[in-house]
């Protein structure tokens, strides 16, 4: 059992929390009303234009080979739970373009997002029915003279109390303990309980109860984790994942609609105005300055540069706050916590954040800002430069639900200690969506990468998801920016990187970007996954050390596509489309004068392998299909290069420099 004896070693080696933790899991997308599609419907021509096409087969030919080929067993792992696109990702590997090409479509329409979620998912819709009679009912509110927002907070509270049935649908068959466990075994991944008496003391604060600190304290050294993992998955085999959905869809169009009630409202109040509802307390904010920490329902405020502290914007059933809901109009706002829950965490809930203007600072010293764990996370900033700053498992995070972090528009910067800026375990979902702006993305510096490397860290970040090796399947992430000259920067693990049966993308429609990362990613696939990094346009620039830049390890598919300008790439080996050990990569440049560096040329560039114990060989592509180029290895332009054990450098066109 190879495998298992892997595990163990990185248990021991201070990485155990992607399988204890990052690898934990069932998850629910959005797909509200919609029967699951056939799971296997991409087209694997999408994504891949007439030219790439014809470069790839012409660069097959020269092995002897077709189409056909690509699709040589990877399927070997067998997990027990597995979504049924990655199976069929590893089948037919190039439906990885079409993915990313639908992602690109489903996630920008809003029309789109549920069937693209509930398909990639596998969530299936067929309860509908009963979930609209769950939304139906009535609320009385108290009157409030001379405020004229009544009307919306009605039918708000009316889908909240839905909502809440739903949910309780959900959890029916789970007890307080089942509750802790399920919460405290994902967080004990990435927040350390063994020798810290003050992070046990966090996590009994967030309800997390004493006999589950002890449950999960037993196995912080412990070489055989699996009682651990069979008990998580007993338990979260009991959530109705599809209720709990329709629970986070209901809370997030209640907002969405209030949002839209209380657009023309000039009458606010002078002092705040509260009052308790079955679902929590309601409280309505002033145009000034207002200061917020305490649990709530629902908090409006109309303007004022405010700040929220403490457990606002917090979902957590462990202490009864099922429900919560931020929406700030205007100002300039400063949200933080030094909970271990904090703004935008739905732990067994719904958490729904939006704030419509302003410049604002987002600053947590725990988790949050679109995290979820067995519930619905969503938070919308709608305008300015705003700063979202977190420890860890947060910036678009889920692992059994869904974390969602949309930014419409401003330069805006994010930096993380670990596992978010998209990230998702097992049957997760996580997407951020920037649409326009020079933003910053930064992720590192809190978990050291024992197993590999003692000066660099792991950051599990920027469009990244992993499964449980050997047991279960992941899920899809996707950070996605649609304006701008941005800037990516991560360490070990980022920017488009799958780890076991799971997808991470990164998708990148404008500007003159830069990627800087060290291992594992800029679309790459590492045991049996999916890694895509895809870039329009302008002129970039590629940075990372080893297995990056269209890379493929282990019966897996990675790809770098990059459609147009002058872009330059760096890497030390094991990069530039280069697989390793039955596996398959690309490396794939439409457009532009290109420079291609590696500092070991004889591993970088379209460079495959033997197999090795994995018994197949590998299949690597570098493609250039325009521009005057340069290459470390004896490439030119205007010509086809084999490389080793299956690789092929081809430059389709030259011109003067």
């Amino acid at each position: 059992m190879a495998n298992r004896v892997h595990e163990r070693s990185m248990r021991r080696s201070g990485y155990r929390m992607i399988r204890l933790g990052l690898g934990l899991g069932l998850t629910l997308l959005p797909a509200l009303f919609v029967h699951a599609a056939d799971p296997t419907p991409h087209d694997s021509q999408t994504m891949i234009s007439a030219p790439v096409r014809h470069a790839l087969k012409n660069a097959l030919s020269f092995w002897q080979m077709t189409e056909s080929d690509l699709g040589f067993e990877k399927d070997v792992g067998e997990p027990d739970l597995v979504l049924s696109w990655t199976r069929t990702l590893l089948q037919e590997p190039l439906t990885l373009f079409a993915m990313g090409e639908e992602a690109r479509r489903s996630v920008v329409d809003e029309s789109l997002r549920a069937t693209w979620l509930s398909e990639i998912l596998d969530v299936d819709g067929r309860d509908s029915a009963i979930a609209t009679n769950e939304l139906e009912g009535r609320v009385d509110i108290p009157i409030m003279p001379g405020l004229n927002v009544h009307s919306g907070l009605s039918h708000f509270l009316v889908r909240v109390e839905g909502a809440a049935r739903l949910q309780a649908r959900a959890l029916h068959t789970l007890t307080q303990e089942d509750r802790s466990f399920l919460v405290g075994a994902w967080m004990s991944g990435m927040f350390e309980l063994a020798g810290d008496p003050e992070m046990q003391a966090r996590f009994r604060a967030e309800g997390v109860t004493p006999s589950t600190l002890d449950f999960l304290l037993s196995f912080q050294e412990a070489l055989d984790t699996s009682p651990l993992m069979e008990r998580w998955l007993e338990v979260a085999g009991k959530v109705d994942r599809f209720a709990m959905l329709m629970a986070g869809l209901g809370m997030d169009r209640a907002v969405a609609a209030l949002v839209d009630s209380v657009a023309g409202v000039q009458d606010w109040p002078q002092q705040v105005i509260r009052w308790e509802t079955p679902q929590g307390a309601v409280i309505i904010g002033t145009p000034g300055r207002d200061r917020y920490e305490g649990r709530a329902l629902l908090i409006l405020d109309p303007g004022g540069d405010d700040l929220y502290e403490g457990e606002v914007g917090v979902a957590n059933d462990l202490v009864g706050q099922t429900f919560s809901a931020v929406i700030d109009l205007d100002g300039n706002d400063v949200y933080r916590s030094e909970r271990l829950a904090g703004l935008g965490s739905a732990w067994l809930g719904v958490s729904v954040i939006h704030d419509q203007a302003g410049r604002d600072v987002y600053q947590l010293q725990g988790s949050g800002l679109a995290h979820a764990v067995g519930g619905y996370a969503r938070l919308r900033d709608a305008g300015g430069d705003d700063l979202y700053e977190a420890t860890a498992l947060a910036q678009a995070c889920a692992v059994l639900g869904v974390g969602w972090l949309e930014d419409d528009s401003g330069n805006d910067t994010y930096r993380l200690g670990a596992f978010g800026q998209a990230a998702s375990g097992l049957f997760g979902a996580a997407v951020l969506l920037d649409h326009e702006g020079a933003d910053v993305y930064v992720a590192g510096g809190l978990k050291p990468d024992h197993e590999r490397n003692q000066d660099r860290y792991l950051s599990l970040a920027q469009g990244f998801s992993i499964g449980d090796r050997p047991d279960t399947g992941g899920g899809v992430a996707l950070l996605m920016d649609l304006a701008g000259n941005d800037v990516y920067r991560a360490d070990i693990y980022g920017q488009g990187v799958g780890y076991y049966y799971a997808l991470g993308m990164l998708v990148d429609v404008a500007g003159n970007d830069s990627y800087t990362m060290y291992q594992y990613g800029q679309g790459a696939g590492i045991h049996l996954s999916g890694g895509l990094l895809a870039d329009d346009a302008g002129n970039d620039f590629y940075a990372s050390y080893i297995l990056a830049q269209g890379a493929a390890h282990d019966y897996a598919v990675g790809a770098l596509v990059d459609r147009d300008g002058n872009d330059t790439y760096t890497a030390d080996h094991h990069s530039q489309g280069r697989a390793l050990n039955n596996a398959l990569a690309f490396l794939v440049d439409e457009a532009g004068d290109d420079a291609y560096f590696g500092r070991q040329p004889d591993q970088c560039q379209g460079v495959g392998n033997n197999g090795g114990f994995r018994d197949y060989g590998s299949l690597a592509f570098l493609l250039d299909l325009g521009g005057y180029d340069r290459y470390t290895c004896p490439a030119t332009n205007g010509m086809v290069l084999l490389r080793p054990d299956f690789g092929v450098v081809l430059d389709r066109e030259e011109s003067q420099p």
